[in-house]
């Protein structure tokens, strides 16, 4: 029985990283595209059942060195994920400039019944539930018009809007928190009540895995999380717990 093959973007990345290993130890084999061969991550990943594209820069429109006819799946986790919101910048071209990720695998892999599972945002729910677009920040948008890129090409899609995403090897805004409670530092989160959803990458990974091994999932979008919201108070008193520090809140008007 030949084993499937998977093309991912965005393998570097840490669900992209994540993603690559469990297949691989899953009997899949999986093919990356990647910026470059530079990349130390890709050095910890398992060569022998890991084919590696370099393919440059996915936010400029591109033809990729390689024959996309025997896959069976592509997995885009590819995306800029943290973008400031003190950038000056033509929002229009920008946005433009960030689903050239979608445009270019669009423009390469055009077996418009091919199975695809694009890693969109929760944040894309802001944008349908809010009719003040103009408050809506540049991510979001991007995510959005990346969502219906895929979906107007291909048939057999399914999108997953993610929340924030932790596990091993988590970066950005969930590290930060973790460095700031290990240092025992006083957080202004007494009373805070912003219940959020979360995500562990083993369950994003196994949502995927389960797509994977159905084909009557298609043209499908779903939200996934792991079913407890948690204020930015108990996540704190969480982390503490595990990382064995005494915790110390301060109240902070919001405004």
């Amino acid at each position: 029985m030949n084993k499937k093959k998977i093309v991912i973007l965005g393998a570097t990345g840490f669900i992209g990283f994540h993603l690559c290993k469990f297949l691989v130890d899953k009997g899949f084999y999986i093919i990356v595209l990647v910026r470059s061969k530079n990349n130390l991550k890709l050095k910890r990943l398992n060569q022998n059942k890991i084919t590696v594209v370099p393919v440059g820069d996915l936010n400029v429109i591109r033809l990729f060195p390689y024959n996309f006819n025997d896959i069976d799946c592509v997995i885009n986790c590819a995306a800029k994920a943290h973008i400031s919101k003190k950038i000056r910048i033509n929002h229009n071209e920008y946005i433009k400039k960030l689903t050239n990720i979608e445009r270019n695998i669009i423009k390469n892999i055009k077996n418009k019944n091919l199975r695809i599972i694009h890693l969109s945002s929760a944040k894309v729910s802001n944008i349908l539930k809010n009719n003040e677009n103009h408050k809506i920040d540049i991510y979001t948008k991007a995510k959005l018009l990346s969502e219906e890129l895929i979906a107007s090409y291909y048939k057999n899609y399914v999108i997953l809007r993610p929340p924030i995403v932790y596990g091993p090897g988590v970066g950005a805004n969930f590290l930060k928190l973790m460095n700031l409670i290990n240092l025992n530092l006083p957080l202004p989160f007494l009373n805070i009540n912003n219940a959020r959803s979360y995500l562990y990458v083993g369950n994003l990974l196994d949502v995927i895995l389960k797509i994977l091994s159905r084909k009557d999932i298609k043209k499908k979008i779903y939200y996934v999380c792991d079913g407890q919201n948690l204020s930015t108070y108990k996540l704190c008193k969480i982390i503490s717990k595990y990382l064995s520090k005494k915790i110390f809140f301060f109240y902070l008007n919001k405004n």
